[in-house]
């Protein structure tokens, strides 16, 4: 196994306790295949090479594991050999992976909110692994996968460049901590979207000494940002190598556009400068402002246009100023047909 082991996730919040093997609803417990796929999914939308292929063999290992775990309610990345449920293949996947308890990816990527699980999942040299979903129990492997550098500097990101809808909050979670205990921000701290940096094509031997920092403006001006890249003594054994997480310390704004500038470096000198756009969404369950509520106003401005015009022409005619009467008689007409095809549309909206 290349680098530490990987972490352990813990209470995913928002997600689902799972029956064993089944899904809420009583769906089938989603395969190996399946996961690798969506996964596959999930990094190409992001510009992150997909194409991933499913190890049969290693996806068995996953679930032997993910078996050891429901019977012995540990959730680790070993197995005891004294164990009834104890097997080398389980063990291997132990060591080799992600692993999660009580979610599932019938409700999208188990580890979204457990920001070095993700940044494992989503690194770029990842090509092939395994995976299982099975006794309320979720295993991917990782560093076995992942295959060699390119002979070229090529930075990617989570999310990556021009993707829309980014949830602007997150609330990190997992074991033994997430990255923004190193910054300030702990475990359960809102912050904004953790976004992730990778830079591939480093030669493995510099790849430890390449650091990272960070950037993050808006149309309003430059965003508290937080960094911590993979020469992090604490956590940095868990990231693929190099790659940086970009913490904002505030949750982002709804339905806004944002700019991350990395600059990668080693030993002083630049290697490489980074550039993602992005534009945020909304937090699940946060309600969008109804257009009618808009238009709603609208309708109220030409009604009372319309009360004051005849207000006026009525003045005009007591003063015997019946052209102007008449002209702001046709003016106030005008604007009561607005109104009520202003209150027609927001009915029919």
């Amino acid at each position: 196994m290349v680098g530490k082991r990987a972490a352990i996730v813990k209470g995913l919040a928002g997600l689902a306790l799972l029956c064993s093997m089944l899904l809420p609803g009583g769906a089938a417990a989603i395969g190996g295949p399946e996961i690798v796929q969506r996964l596959s999914q999930q990094r190409e939308a992001n510009g992150i090479p997909g194409g991933l292929v499913e190890r049969p063999d290693w996806s068995a290992d996953c679930a032997k594991h993910n078996y050891y775990g429901a019977q012995t309610g540990e959730l680790r990345h070993s197995e005891d050999p004294s164990s009834p449920y104890y097997s080398a293949e389980g063990n291997w996947a132990a060591e080799s992976s992600v692993l999660a308890s009580g979610s599932s990816w019938a409700q999208g990527n188990p580890w979204e909110e457990a920001p070095i699980h993700l940044i494992q999942l989503l690194a770029p040299p990842l090509s092939e692994m395994g995976a299982a979903e099975n006794d309320n129990h979720n295993c991917a492997t990782t560093w076995p996968g992942y295959h060699p550098e390119p002979a070229s500097l090529v930075a990617y990101s989570y999310p990556g460049n021009g993707v829309s809808g980014v949830v602007p909050t997150e609330r990190a979670a997992e074991s033994p901590s997430v990255p923004g205990d190193q910054v300030g921000l702990p475990e359960g701290t809102a912050t904004g979207r953790y976004l992730l940096a990778y830079l591939w094509g480093v030669d493995p031997s510099n790849a430890p000494d390449v650091t990272a920092t960070a950037t993050l403006a808006t149309g309003g001006g430059a965003i508290d940002l937080r960094v911590v890249d993979s020469t992090n003594e604490e956590i940095g054994g868990y990231m693929p190598q190099p790659s940086a997480f970009l913490i904002p310390a505030q949750p982002l704004k709804p339905q806004t556009a944002y700019q991350a500038d990395v600059t990668w470096s080693m030993e002083g000198a630049q290697l490489f400068e980074q550039r993602f756009g992005f534009t945020t969404g909304y937090n699940p369950g946060e309600a969008v402002v109804p257009i009618k509520k808009k238009r709603s106003a609208r309708c109220a401005r030409y009604s009372r246009a319309a009360r004051s015009l005849r207000r006026r022409g009525a003045v005009a005619r007591r003063h015997h100023l019946e052209a102007r009467s008449r002209r702001l008689t046709r003016l106030a007409r005008h604007r009561s047909r607005q109104a009520k095809r202003c209150r027609v549309h927001s009915r029919l909206s």
